[in-house]
């Protein structure tokens, strides 16, 4: 798995995130990573994807603690393991980023409109 330039341009779209190291070459070669990194918040939202595709029942998470470990590359390969609550982003070198997740199954009919009404989200 990996993201490229175009993953990152869209995150930079949709999340406002300007900062130069994420996409521009001549920039990020002046730091120690040399070349462009990846958002780690698009890294953990692609993971946290991974797990929800995984699980067959409807979930809420409690709870996530994201450990951010090394940087990830625009291009570079990674793959992502999930172990129990655990999900892990890493390469053949290194861990990237872990993240521990406290989450629930919910029953069938699960009211989730005070979960939303709690964090003001729209549309559910």
């Amino acid at each position: 798995m990996k993201i490229n330039k175009k993953n990152i341009l869209n995150f930079k779209k949709y999340s406002k995130d300007n900062n130069k190291i994420h996409y521009n070459n001549n920039y990020a070669s002046k730091f120690f990573f040399k070349e462009p990194i990846v958002h780690g918040v698009n890294a953990v939202l692609l993971a946290l994807s991974y797990f929800s595709l995984s699980q067959k029942k409807k979930f809420l998470i409690n709870s996530l603690n994201i450990n951010f470990q090394n940087f990830i590359l625009v291009n570079e390969e990674f793959k992502i393991k999930l172990i129990k609550k655990n999900i892990l982003v890493f390469n053949n070198l290194n861990e990237k980023i872990k993240l521990d997740l406290d989450f629930s199954y919910l029953k069938d009919k699960f009211d989730i409109s005070p979960v939303a009404k709690r964090f003001n989200i729209k549309n559910i």
